[in-house]
């Protein structure tokens, strides 16, 4: 009887585990996806695009200047 409970226990145990391995694998996934549009929401500031509301092409884009720093 006690190994039958040492059994249900180690599986309820493995079970806890894999869950808790695939809500680490979202989260990292999450965290990454969320950094590459944080990435292309700089880009897209930083050229100033405005994009044409019907084709999604661009319409103009603004000169920017890079400052030297020295």
């Amino acid at each position: 009887m006690a190994s039958i409970t040492c059994l249900y226990v180690t599986e309820f145990h493995d079970r806890i585990k894999l869950l808790v391995m695939r809500s680490e694998f979202i989260n990292f996934i999450l965290c990454y996806f969320l950094i590459f549009l944080n990435m292309l929401k700089s880009i897209y500031l930083t050229l100033e695009m405005d994009l044409h509301p019907c084709c999604g092409k661009i319409k103009r884009v603004k000169n920017f200047e890079i400052k030297d720093r020295s």
